[in-house]
Order: structure tokens, then sequence, then C-alpha cells
């Protein structure tokens, strides 16, 4: 008789145990069947690998019947029916490989070879397919299915389902080894062929069994999926297509109805039964490979599927898959995708119960333990987020569960809650039945716009964002939520600002109101329509046009007027931000906004020009392409269509009339730009020119324009064009037709001539003799008007002519007959031109000369080596160099500037022979040469210029712009001496520091000098070193043009590493409160600059001066510096500390600064420093903890300064760790205890600010009838306490206690000559009086204490970045004061209280040390 299998309530109850003995006759029936199944652990033997290998060998191969089994069996099923563990129940032989098979897979991990769990894993498919199939084909059959198919088929179920929740573990354990295709090798003791004997002694022999196993063989075949699983080789459950082929087979037990009457009868199983593949589907929804698994994911849907909708268990399986999500984000989308196919079943009402159950348990979430679980609530938010975009209609059933989630503290389940209200609403957008829902979802929404959490925010923005794209938004909508998206422009995250930069321009690209927002033409058409409504004789379908035309007017004015401030007020901060997005998104916007004739934006590509010259790629990218748009493309359209609508006869408009439009706009705009402007246009200009982006058109009509052939054009325009020709210029080369149009109109004004002089200087290669037209064309430039135009057509000059020598030679003289003779007056106007281009031509002549040095040390090197790049001989080089004149060389004729350059060559193929280095020396000997002849007596230069220029610069008597001319030629022949540099250099910096400042042509003097001083600590920077704090201090000149200059001086000196910024940091830093707008952009960007510039350590510049800045800053005068200016800088310069290891540093110095801060606003600003740092590092916090010494006396007197210091908390909790909590927790403990009022002594003194030094206020309060010698010993010490050593100190110390006791007793006296109660104590203890023995014996009590370090300054910086300066140490012995000394001068106690106190004050203060050596009190570094 067959046992029957009975599956336990947890199939995992079915455990390898050990085998029970049962004494015959003793034992129930229940408990036989129960122990037949049993499985001993010492069955085989884990520890010997050939056991492990006999294990798999019986677990994996056919069962041979033996003649009892068949006797059992009879006719039930066919042959591969019979052979397997699946009928363990029935068959000696079948229990035998159940035994063997449910070991190895208990024991799983230890079969560390693929081969051998493949061959476990297909024997499992094997069973399970032949179960299926003998239910399947006796349903078929309509016959009765065997009596053993009931065990049968539980056996294969619960064996499937143990072997996947086993995989599935050694899957996340990483221990199933993947890519393994070579089996291990097999024991000695175990061979192929007797392995194979065995076989063949148990397969049955009689004709019948084996022609029943050969016909099955042939009739079933190997399925593909049977071929995939006995690849047992290549096993690897991790597989995609091994686990789909395996689940398929486990799948089929519950998914085919044969098996479900084969086995119980009914198409309904067993709960223990279905628990099997619930449980199973429950442990892989938990795998991550399994939820990236679309194939094997939807085998998963299919189990849970049947199990909830034909076998009722919605509310189990609802309740396991809600932990499941919770313990696997990935499981969110599988869950989903359930969802959505049990929901689109409209028959099954198991799978709608279902996915109601589920949505409502998640919305019942715990929310303080989702706040705890981080992990869980991203796996909740991304359930809720795939909900509703897949199922909006389920979600906006249960959104009221849902919606009780936005009150909890987690910020990711707030996001998937904020993201499902978003698509509800987008599918109520077209339904009118849920108006009320619609309306409190919207509020519901738009209240989130302010939530706590940053994240939360920009999630909001986005849901709103993706509703305007979708065009739900209702009309008054629009208003409102662009007010409150304007103040998110303005967010502390980088992250929300973009975020609210993208939806404003999703407001302005989608607005309902039309293509032009101009809110006074809106304010025109709503007035109109309110008249129109209020006309009694208006019809009633009329009237209620009117009204909804005025409702929409005066919407759309709202917007046009929300958008119009939104923009004035965010843009330019905005685009002046140091986060690229925003940038780049406010650039978006002001585009868009122009297009639509936003009045903001109307001049957006101002802002914009100074973007060309971003660091950052991506901004300048995205500001050349703006401006592209706004300035070629958008005036040519709107042009287009302008010219359209007004066009009566149908004509359309001419291409050429659209791009006069696009030049007069372009050459407009360059009249009215700044300097800095036009060096932005043309930049912009070039680069879109180098990139050809530029139509053709539009450059010929600037050649048309300059040559006044475009009706309308003016001088300015003009002017303009020629500007813009000179951009072009540098890129392109110019044509011999515009070279002529150059000459015969380019050089007529004065501005064109400097613009087209410039494209004559970059736009051809050619060289002229000093007798060519063009060069007299430039000469009469340079003696023209204009000084610009003279200084450009001086450098076009010598980067054309042959011989730019004989010319500036040739222009001087002409200007020296200028000035008259002897008898005559000289001209001012005619000396300041030949100051200018005396000292021009100097500079240009230094130039030219280093220019051709280079040139030969370049040609000699290339004609040095040969094509391989190996040296070559002295002949080789002399006919490389002058390829010309070789025999049969076809080409062009040499021109003029060959020719003249054919001696260079020869002179560097003559010295084939010489080194380099002797080459090298030879021209510098040669430039040495060059600038002792320039400023020599003997020359025109030297000896004419350069004492015209040194008498006027110094003559206060002379005009003010003769001066300053004089000036500037003066530096620029300094520039090329260094002895004449020195000779002069203090008349510079007299002048720069000259005290008449209201004349303006001063301050253009001024202006000028700080430029050329630049250029010389560029030159001869070890000759500025000493005079650098001159240079700075240029930076509070009050001309605005003067601190301007010197600014970008600096900038330029300090970030090019010319002058090392030291104690004058602040003097830079206070640039950013200049009144000058410009000064704070230029300071911005330096900090910016230097914030980028790294250490040798890698530390920022800004980093390594941020200590000398705030010392530096906290000790100016408030006039100069006040407390909201010092707090602006530092939440500006702060701001670019981002490292830990640097957060960390700045906190040491701050909070050691603040122990020894003078006065309590200093405190209040170092403390404020420290609420501008990032405490996201474990590091930070505990340091700051460790230095409460260093700060608590400041947190106890101060409000503010304990104020600050809980902001700082309040941002160290925001990131912090579970082992920084306790750290946390105990340090506010402490300063919510000094902020509890102290109970303070009968008659003392109201707490006030803090004394100079908080450890000795004591000794700095005065005190009545204070005896003068305390007073001078108590300046003493404050003088000397910082850097005398501790002996000194603690006798002086010592000195004023006694003095301070005597002064005391003293004061209240009864008059009687009462002796001092402190010297009778003493007296009376034997350590004698005061007075000078008592300093004695302090001295000589301690003789060699041991010297505290220094105190840490702020100028120190960070040891990790090879700072100087070490910081102050963790723990050091501080000065013992006397406390009574103050408060108790006027008490009336008795000697027995003052003897308590001062014994209190006599057990902090140190013991005497024993005499030590000189090494052992080295201070420890």
């Amino acid at each position: 008789m067959f046992t029957p299998f009975i599956i336990p309530v947890h199939f995992e109850d079915l455990a390898v145990r050990a085998r029970q003995r049962v004494r015959s006759g003793e034992e129930d029936e229940e408990r036989a069947k129960y122990v037949r199944f049993s499985v001993t652990p010492d069955l085989y033997d884990l520890a010997d690998q050939l056991s492990v290998s006999e294990a798999v060998r019986v677990a994996s191969s056919e069962v041979a019947l033996e003649a009892e089994d068949l006797e059992a069996l009879g006719d039930t099923g066919g042959a591969e029916w019979r052979n397997g563990w699946w009928l363990a129940h029935a068959t000696a032989s079948g229990l035998e490989q159940f035994q063997a098979l449910y070991w190895c897979v208990h024991h799983w991990a230890s079969l560390d070879t693929a081969l051998a769990r493949g061959q476990v894993a297909s024997r499992v498919a094997t069973g399970m397919r032949h179960v299926a199939a003998m239910a399947e084909a006796t349903d078929a059959e309509g016959s009765d299915a065997p009596a053993l198919m009931l065990s049968a088929g539980r056996l294969a179920a619960f064996v499937g389902a143990f072997l996947v929740q086993v995989m599935e573990q050694s899957l996340e354990d990483s221990v199933v080894p993947t890519g393994l295709t070579t089996p291990a090798p097999r024991p000695a003791a175990h061979p192929r062929p007797r392995r194979q004997k065995q076989r063949a002694a148990r397969r049955p022999t009689s004709a019948s069994d084996s022609s029943d196993v050969d016909d099955g063989d042939e009739e079933n075949g190997d399925s593909p999926v049977d071929e995939m699983l006995l690849a047992c080789a290549d096993f690897d459950w991790s597989a995609s297509e091994q686990r789909e082929a395996f689940l398929e087979q486990f799948a089929r037990l519950i998914e085919s109805s044969a098996v479900l009457r084969a086995m119980f009868g009914r198409n309904a199983a067993e709960e223990a039964y279905v628990n099997l593949f619930c449980r199973a589907a429950y442990r892989l929804m938990e795998s991550a490979t399994t939820c990236k698994d679309k194939r094997v994911r939807a085998v998963v849907t299919r189990l849970l599927g049947v199990g909830v909708q034909r076998h009722g268990q919605a509310v189990s399986a609802s309740t396991a898959l809600v932990q499941v999500l919770l313990r696997q984000e990935l499981a969110a989308v599988p869950l989903v995708e359930m969802l959505q196919a049990l929901t689109d079943a409209s028959d099954e009402q198991g799978g709608r119960r279902f996915a109601q159950e589920l949505v409502r348990q998640v919305g019942r979430l715990n929310a303080a333990d989702l706040a705890k679980d981080l992990a869980g609530a991203k796996s909740v938010a991304a359930f809720v987020m795939e909900l509703s975009d897949r199922l909006p209609q389920w979600t906006q059933r249960h959104i009221g569960v849902l919606l009780e989630q936005l009150d909890g503290e987690s910020y990711a389940v707030r996001n998937g809650v904020v993201h499902a209200i978003g698509r509800v609403l987008q599918h109520l957008a077209s339904s009118t039945d849920d108006a009320e829902t619609r309306d409190a979802l919207t509020h519901i929404l738009l209240e989130r716009l302010a939530d706590v959490s940053s994240f939360t925010r920009a999630r909001t923005l986005q849901t709103w964002n993706a509703l305007c794209e979708a065009r739900v938004l209702p009309l008054q909508l629009f208003p409102t939520l662009a007010r409150q998206v304007a103040s998110r422009t303005h967010d502390r995250s980088s992250h929300v600002r973009r975020a609210a930069i993208q939806l404003m321009h999703a407001l302005v690209r989608h607005n309902p109101y039309g293509a032009r927002l101009e809110a006074n033409a809106f304010r025109a058409k709503l007035e109109e329509h309110q008249r129109a409504s209020e006309m009694p004789e208006t019809e009633l379908e009329s009237e209620t046009t009117a009204r909804n035309a005025a409702v929409f007017y005066a919407s759309a004015v709202d917007f046009a007027e929300a958008i119009d401030e939104a923009l004035a007020t965010a843009a330019p901060p905005l685009l002046r931000s140091r986060f690229v997005t925003d940038v780049i998104e406010t650039v978006a916007l002001l585009v868009a906004a122009s297009r639509l004739q936003v009045r903001s934006a109307a001049d957006a590509h101002r802002p914009m020009l100074l973007l060309v010259m971003s660091r950052e790629a991506a901004v300048k990218e995205a500001a050349l392409n703006a401006l592209e748009e706004l300035l070629l493309r958008a005036p040519y359209e709107a042009w287009v269509a302008r010219t359209r609508a007004q066009s009566n006869s149908g004509q359309l408009p001419t291409h050429a009339a659209g791009v006069v439009q696009v030049v007069r706009g372009l050459v407009q705009l360059v009249a009215a730009a700044t300097v800095g402007e036009v060096a932005c246009l043309d930049e912009w200009m070039q680069a879109l020119v180098r990139t050809e982006r530029v139509p053709a058109a539009v450059v010929q009509c600037l050649w048309d324009t300059l040559a006044d052939r475009v009706p309308g054009t003016t001088l300015a325009m003009r002017r303009g064009a020629a500007f813009l020709i000179q951009s072009v210029a540098r890129v392109q080369a110019l044509a011999p037709w515009q070279l002529a149009q150059l000459e015969t109109v380019g050089l007529d004004d004065a501005v064109m001539a400097r613009w087209c002089c410039d494209a004559l200087r970059c736009g051809t290669d050619e060289r002229w003799p000093p007798d060519h037209p063009w060069v007299g064309r430039l000469e009469s430039v340079v003696l023209g008007e204009g000084e610009a135009a003279a200084a450009t057509a001086l450098a076009a000059l010598y980067a054309r002519c042959t011989h730019p020598g004989a010319v500036a030679a040739r222009l001087l003289q002409r200007l020296v007959q200028r000035l008259g003779g002897a008898e005559t007056t000289v001209s001012a106007a005619a000396a300041r031109r030949l100051l200018q281009v005396g000292g021009a031509i100097a500079l240009q002549q230094l130039a030219y000369a280093e220019s051709q040095a280079h040139r030969l040390r370049r040609q000699y090197r290339q004609q040095r080596r040969g094509p391989s790049g190996e040296a070559i001989d002295a002949d080789t080089a002399q006919a490389q160099a002058a390829p010309e004149a070789r025999p049969g060389r076809r080409g062009r004729r040499p021109t003029a500037a060959a020719s003249s350059d054919h001696d260079d060559d020869d002179l560097v193929a003559s010295t084939g022979a010489a080194s380099a280095t002797a080459l090298d020396a030879d021209l510098d000997a040669l430039l040495k040469e060059v600038e002792a002849e320039l400023v020599s007596p003997d020359a025109l230069l030297g000896g004419l210029v350069l004492p015209l220029a040194a008498h006027w610069a110094l003559d206060s008597t002379a005009p003010s712009s003769l001066q300053s001319m004089a000036l500037l030629c003066l530096t620029r022949f300094m520039c090329i001496s260094e002895a004449l540099a020195a000779q002069y250099l203090p008349h510079v910096f007299t002048c720069l520091a000259a005290a008449d400042t209201s004349a303006a042509a001063a301050a253009v003097a001024r202006a000028n000098a700080v430029v050329a001083l630049s250029d010389l600590a560029f030159r001869f920077p070890n000759l500025l070193e000493p005079w650098t704090r001159h240079l700075y201090a240029a930076l509070r000149d009050q001309d605005t043009r003067v601190r301007r200059n010197a600014l970008m001086a600096l900038t330029h000196l300090v970030l090019n590493d010319m002058i090392k910024v030291k104690g004058q940091v602040a003097e830079l830093a206070l640039c950013l409160e200049d009144a000058d707008g410009r000064v704070v952009d230029l300071a911005r960007t330096l900090f910016y600059d230097l914030s980028r510039k790294g250490g040798p350590s890698g530390a920022s510049a800004v980093y390594q001066l941020l200590p000398d800045m705030i010392s530096c800053l906290t000790r100016r005068p408030p006039s100069e510096c006040g407390t909201e200016a010092f707090r602006r800088i530092a939440r500006f310069v702060l701001s670019f500390i981002e490292r830990e290891r640097h957060t960390e540093a700045l906190v040491d110095k701050l909070c050691q600064r603040m122990r020894t801060a003078p006065t309590a606003a200093d405190a209040r600003n170092l403390a404020y420093c420290l609420t501008l740092l990032n405490y996201t590092g474990e590091r930070t916090v505990r340091r700051l903890s460790d230095l409460w010494k260093c700060y608590a006396e400041w947190a106890a007197r101060d409000a503010e300064v304990r104020q600050h210091l809980l902001m700082v908390l309040g941002k160290a909790r925001k990131f912090c760790k579970p082992t920084t909590k306790v750290v946390l927790d105990e340090w506010e403990a402490r300063l919510q205890q000094l902020g509890k009022p102290a109970e303070e002594p009968e008659g003392a003194e109201a707490a006030g600010e803090p004394s100079a030094t908080p450890a000795a206020d004591s000794l700095m309060t005065p005190t009545a009838d204070i005896d003068p010698e305390l007073e001078a010993m108590r300046h003493k010490v404050e003088t000397l306490r910082l850097r005398t050593p501790a002996t000194v100190r603690q006798a002086a110390l010592a000195r004023v206690r006694q003095l301070t006791a005597d002064a005391r007793s003293a004061s209240r006296g009864n008059g009687n000559g009462k002796e001092n109660s402190i010297r009778r104590r003493r007296r009376r203890r034997g350590g004698g009086g005061g007075g000078k023995e008592n300093r004695g014996d302090v001295v000589s009590s301690h003789p060699y204490r041991r010297r505290p370090r220094r105190q840490a300054s702020m100028h120190e910086e960070d040891p990790e970045d090879q700072a100087p300066i070490r910081t102050a140490p963790r723990t050091r012995r501080k000065l013992v004061v006397d406390a009574t000394s103050e408060s108790d001068v006027n008490d009336d106690d008795d000697d027995d209280e003052e003897e308590e106190e001062e014994e209190e004050a006599v057990s902090r203060s140190p013991s005497p040390s024993p005499p030590r050596t000189r090494r052992a009190l080295r201070p420890v570094h």
C-alpha cells in the first residue's frame, strides 16, 4: 500500500534531521509517514569530496526499479513516470534517490561546481515535467488519475520550491559561480565505467520494460526546455534562459488545470500546496536579478496571479508583497505589472481585491518606520510612482490613503505621493465630474512647493512642469503658479532653482494668452471688454462673451506682470551663479521670454554677452547659441512677420531687406556697448565665424554698411560695421577687394581707422616695404587724430612692414618737428602725441626684437633636424633654408616678405655647426643690447622722448592731461630697462598716492599708473615686491576707474602667481562690498577663479587665504567692515569650501580664534562663520565637540554666539550618522545648559560683555580703591600673556591675585588696622606673606614649568596643506585666576567664605613640577 506524502504547512519543516529510532509496534501511522521522508545529516559526509560526488551521482542518475517496486507500481504510468524520486513514497529506489537529492539541495552551497549543480537541478526539473506530463496525459484520456498522483505532485512541488529558494539564496550570497564550464575532476574511486555497470545492473531486464523506455523516449523526446536544463556543464542560475526554463516547469504544476484535477479532483488546490508556489514567488521577487529580467518576471507574475485569482490568496499575498517591497526597491515595477495584469482581467474579482488591498496596505505604512528605513522608503516611493504612471484610475480611487504619507518625515515617500498627485491631476483633466477632487489636489500640490525638503520641492516643481507640458493647467492657475515659482528661483538648493527655472520656461512657452506677453496691451484690451460688458444695451450672449474675455485678459495681465517681475529679480543673480545649471537654464528662459517680448527680457542679450568669456564650456556654448538666436535669427523672423502683417498688397518681403535689419541691430548694439561688452561681442563674432554660423549675406551687408551703400547708414553704424569686420578678419583672410575698400573708406574716421587697422593687421599675411602706399596711409593715421587709432596703426606697421624701425624713426622725426623750435611755445597736444607714439614705439620695438629672436630660434631648431628628427650638416641646412634658389623648383615667385627674410635664413643656415645654446646666448645678448639702445641717451627715444616724459611726469605744474600721458610713457620705458624702473619707481608710486584726487585728469593718471605698474610687476616681479602694499592701497581710491583698474591688475597678477597674497587679502575681500557694481563683479570673478586654482596639496587658494582674510576683517573698524558687510563677505567666500578635510581644519582654526576673541562682536562673527560650513562628515562634528573649551566661555556669556552654535547643531543633524547622533545629543545638552540662567552669588555683577580675555575676566574689571601697582601689573599681564614664558605669567598672576585680595580687604576694612585675612591664613599655614617674598616663592617653586604651545592664529594654514604654522593642541594647561577678585570686591562675606573660595582656586591650580631638563620640555607638535 502506498504511503501518502503529507506536506506540512511550512515546507521548511521537512529539513535534514536525525533519523528517529522507533520501536516496532509502538509508532502510529502518521509518525511513520513523517519518518519515512526524514533525511539524516550523516547520510553523506560533507567534508569528503568523494561522498559529495556519490550523493550527486545518486541524486542525478535514473532510478533502476527493483522487483518489489515493479510489483507495487503495477501498471501505473509509463516507464519515465516510474523512474524518479517523485515516487519516493511508493518505491525504495525512489526513496533512496529522494534522500540523496534532498541532501544535495539542502547542502547546495557545498556543490562547488556548475556540473554538480546542473545535474541536480536537471533531475528536479525532470521530475516536475514527468509529474505534470502524467497528469495531463491522464486528464486527456479521461481516465482516473493514479492513486499516487497526489503524493507525487506534492513531493515534486515541494522539492522544486525548496530548490528555487536555495538557488536564490546562493545567488544573493554570490556563492553560485557564474560562467563555469569545466566540471570538477572525477575521483579515482568512482570511475565512469563502474557507474555505467551499476546503472546497467539496476535497469529492468524484461523486454516489455525496455520497450516502454525506448518508446517513451521516442514518443516524448527532449523539448527545448529539457535540452537547456540538460546542459549541465553550463548551468548558471543567474542566466535568464535557464531560470525561465526551470520556472516554467515549476509553474506548470500550479497553472495546469489537468494537474490540479489529477491531484485534487477539482481545479482548486489545498492551501499548503498553493503556499509552496507563493512562497517561492515571494522569494524570487526579493531578488534583484529577477526584478531586472522581464521574462523571468513574467513567470513570477503568473505564479502570483494564479494564487490570487484562483486560490484566494489576495490578503496574504498583499501582506507578503508589501514586506517584499520594503526589502527590495526593484520589486516596485514587477508589482505594478502584476497589478496591471490582474486589474485588466475584468471578470476576475480576486485580482481587483488583491490590487485594492495592496494599495491600501502601502498607503497605511507607518510613516515613522519609513523615516528610519531609507531603502524601504525609496521602494515605496518607486511603487507609488510606477502605480500612478500605469494605473492612474486606481491611484485616484486610493489617493486619500496615500495622502496620509505627506505628513511623514520621509522625503522619498512624499516625492512619490507628489508624483502620484500630478498623474491623477493629469488623468482628471478631461473629466468634469471630479472638479472638487481636482481643486483639492491642486491646492495640496501648491502647498508642497514650500516643503521642508529640497528634494520634495524639486519633485513638486517637476510635477508642475509635467502638467504644463501636458497642457492640462487651467487658465486661472497660471498667474498663481508663476508667482509661487518665482519665489523658488531664489531657493538655496541648486536643483530646486533649476526645476523652478525649467517650470517658468514651460509656463512662458505654453502660455494660453498669445505670442506676445505685453501687460500694457492686455490691460488695454481688458478695459475695452470691461466697458463692453457694462453697457446696458448689450445682449445677454454678448455680455457673457465680454465677461469671459475680461476674465481672460485679467488673467493675462496678472501672468505677464508675474513673469516680468520674476525675470527682473531672478535673472541677474542666476546669470552670475557659480552653478552651471543655473546659468544655462536662465539663458534658455531669457531667450524664450525675449521671443514673447517680455519687458524685462528686452535687453536679455546684454548680460549674456559677458557669458561668452566664461571658462565653462557648457555656459559659453549656451551663450553663443542664445546670442545667435537673439541677434541673428529673431530680428530677421520678427521683421519678416511684421512686414507680412503690414503689407496690404500681398508682396512678400525680400531676403536682403531682412538681412539689413539684422546688420542694423548689430551695429547699433556695438555703438551702445561698453568696453567689456565690445570685447565680448568680438569674441562672439569670432566664435560664430569660426564655426561658419554667420551667413555670408550678413558679412557682405557689413561691408556695404562700411562703404555707405545701405540707405539710412549713419557714421555710428559705419563704425560698428568696421568693428564687426575686424572681428571677422581675425578668423577669415581678407580678399584683395576688401583691402582696397579698407584703404578707400576705412581710414577716414579715427574710430573706423582703429578697427580697420586692426583688421589689416590680422587679416592678411602680406609684408610691405617702407615706401609702399599702405605704409604711408598708416603713417597718416599715426600722425592724425585719435590716440587709439594711432596705437592700432603703429601695431599694424610693425606687423606688416618689412623694416618698421625705419618707419618709426621717420614718424618720430615728424612728431619732433611738430613741437616747434626753442623759442616757440610747445603745444600740449603735440607733446601728448609725441609721448604716446614714443612710448608705443619703444614697446613695439622691444616686442619686435623678441619676436624676431623667437623666430630665429624656431627656424634654427627646424633646420637642424632632418625628416627623421636627426641632425643634419650645414650644407643641407642651407639648402633647406633657401628652397627657392634650387633649380627646377616650381612655385610662385618670392614675395617681398620672403626676400626680406632671406638674410635671416642665411644667418640660421650659416650657424649649422653652432650649438643651440650658443645661439640662445647670442640672441639674449642682442636683446640686451636692444634694450640698452632703446633707453640710451644717444638714441632718439632715450635722448629725447624719455627725458621729456620724466620731466613732465614729475612736474606738478604741467597740464594734467600732459602729465598723465608723460607718466604712461615713462612707465613704458621702465618696462624696458630694470635700472630705469628702479630709478623712477618711487616717483610713480608717489603719483599713485597723490593727495589731489578731485581732478578727473589726476584720476586718469592714477588709473594709467596702476595698469603700468601691473606690467612692471609682470616683467620685474622682484623689483615690485616691496611696493605691493602700495598697489593694494589703490583699491581704496576714491575714483571708481582707479579701483577698477587696480582690481583687474591685481587679479591678473594674483592668478598668474606674479605676486603672493599675504595680509592684503582683506583688501580684495572688501571689494565685494564696493559701491560700484562692476568692481563687485570683478571681485566675485577673482574669488571664483581662485577657488578653481589648486595649491601644492590640492587645496584651493581660497581655502588657504581664508584664515588671513577672516582675521584681518575682524580687526577692521566698523566704518570699513561692519557686521553685516563681514557676514555677506563670509557667506560668499565660505561657499567655496566643499572638502571635508578643509571644513575640519577651518573649524579648528575658527574655534581657536574664538578663544582669544577680544570683543563680543568678533566672537559673534567667528561663530557666524561656523554656521556657513557644511557638516557632512563625522570627523568635523567630533572635532567641533572636542573644541568645547575654546568657545564655551563666549557661548555662556553671549546669547547670539550660543544661537549660532545651535544653528551649527541643526545643520550637523541633517547629515549625522547614528554614531554621530550621540555626540550631537551630548553637545546640545551642554549648549542648553549654558543657556539656562545661572545662580549668581549675592552682590555679584550682572552679566555683561566679556572682557578682552575670557580666561582673565577678573583681572580686567576695575575695582574701587585699587592700588596703582595692581593697575600696572594688570596691564603688563594683558600685554604679555600670549608671548611670555609660563613661569613668568604664573608669577605675575600670583602677584595680581595677592594685590587684588589686599585691595579688597582694605576697601571693606573696619579702620582698626586689621591685618589682611589672606596673609593671616597664609602665616598660620607657614606659607609666608605676600609681597616680594611671595613672588620669589612662586618663581622658585616652578623653575621649569612646561611651556605651552603658542596660540594658533588665524594666519595659520592647515598642516595637511603644507601650511607653515600648526594649530593649538587639543588639551592645554589653563591659567588659574581667582574668580572672586572681581565679584566680591564690595561683599561683606566673612573670612570663612573667602577661605573656601581660595581653597577651590588652589585646588584647580596646577601642582608644582619637579625640575626637568630642557629637552623634556620641548613642545610636542
